[in-house]
């Protein structure tokens, strides 16, 4: 990894620091299933830039941007994403030395929650399902 890498993962845990999130939760399914689901991202209004550098300082995730129209007037909001707990790892991983210590809690406790209900939810039945997916 060269200095200029480092100082643009610098600079990216510090917009994740103050922009971004990292969290995990169950997600029902219609038929009932419980899912476990981890996603870490970023986001900015009116500020593309800062999204597309965040996006290409990690070389991972994806980033989109939606229109929309709120009373205030037209809102434009660029969005970083990842969402399988294997890239999640990776972006904090990238990110881990420069997040400050809230961050790393919110991290530390989204992969934990994340893993552990993977364990609820048993090995076999957590493989077979993300298999079929």
């Amino acid at each position: 990894m060269t200095g200029e890498d480092r100082t643009a993962l610098a600079w990216a845990a510090g917009v994740f620091d103050g922009e971004g999130y990292i969290g995990s939760k169950i997600r029902k399914t219609p038929g009932g299933r419980r899912n476990p689901y981890i996603h870490m991202s970023v986001s900015q209004y009116h500020d593309a830039e800062v999204v597309e550098r965040f996006t290409a300082a990690l070389g991972i995730g994806t980033c989109s941007v939606r229109h929309r129209e709120t009373p205030r007037g037209p809102v434009v909001e660029s969005l970083w994403r990842v969402q399988s707990f294997e890239k999640v790892q990776a972006a904090v991983a990238l990110l881990w030395p420069w997040l400050s210590g809230p961050k790393r809690r919110q991290a530390v406790q989204a992969l934990q929650s994340f893993h552990g209900e993977r364990e609820v939810l048993g090995v076999r039945e957590w493989r077979r399902r993300t298999a079929s997916a």
